[in-house]
């Protein structure tokens, strides 16, 4: 491979499983099934942040499921906490 093909956006297999919400352990499993292209780049196993972003894209598209906004997560939290405050006092 030469230095043309090596992408410069390049990160580790645990900053993918962070900007995916998931585990470097996932990323690999992901790398290994061929579905997310990887580069070795002085030994070090590394990924093109585009590439990891497009897999997202295209995970979502497939299945069609919308994935909640942060304000929706939010909102869910508070209405949790708020019934498990109210169960502890009854």
């Amino acid at each position: 491979m030469n230095e043309s093909e090596i992408p410069d956006d390049l990160i580790t297999p645990a900053e993918a499983g962070k900007l995916l919400k998931t585990t470097a352990a996932s990323i690999r499993r992901a790398i290994r099934k061929g579905t997310l292209p990887a580069y070795r780049v002085l030994g070090k196993l590394m990924l093109s942040k585009a590439d990891v972003l497009a897999q997202f894209k295209r995970a979502d598209t497939e299945t069609g499921i919308q994935l909640p906004t942060r304000k929706e997560i939010d909102a869910g939290r508070k209405k949790t906490q708020e019934i498990l405050k109210r169960a502890r006092i009854t």
